[in-house]
């Protein structure tokens, strides 16, 4: 059976709404685009830390991308993302 297009969002939207996020005190590291999109709101400009200040340690990494946030997958961008990942998931921390 087909699962209606609409459903998946409605259950994106439930799960969003339902999720209480809480600290996180393991290595982390943020992927940042740093450049405006056409359809950015510019909340990366007023928040470096895009929202996830008062989940994470101060410790945290920051990796700012020249890019706009449609554009980390995409090339040129994506092989710095994909190597960045790379190293993060191969290195023992």
């Amino acid at each position: 059976t087909r699962v209606p297009h609409s459903r998946p969002a409605s259950v994106k939207h439930s799960a969003s709404a339902a999720h209480s996020p809480r600290p996180y005190s393991g290595p982390v590291t943020l992927f940042r685009s740093t450049r405006m999109g056409e359809f950015d709101s510019g909340a990366w400009e007023r928040d470096p830390l895009s929202g996830w200040g008062p989940y994470l340690h101060s410790g945290f990494e920051i990796r700012n991308l020249d890019c706009d946030h449609e554009q980390v997958f995409q090339e040129p961008v994506c092989p710095e993302v994909l190597d960045a990942l790379e190293a993060l998931l191969t290195v023992p921390r």
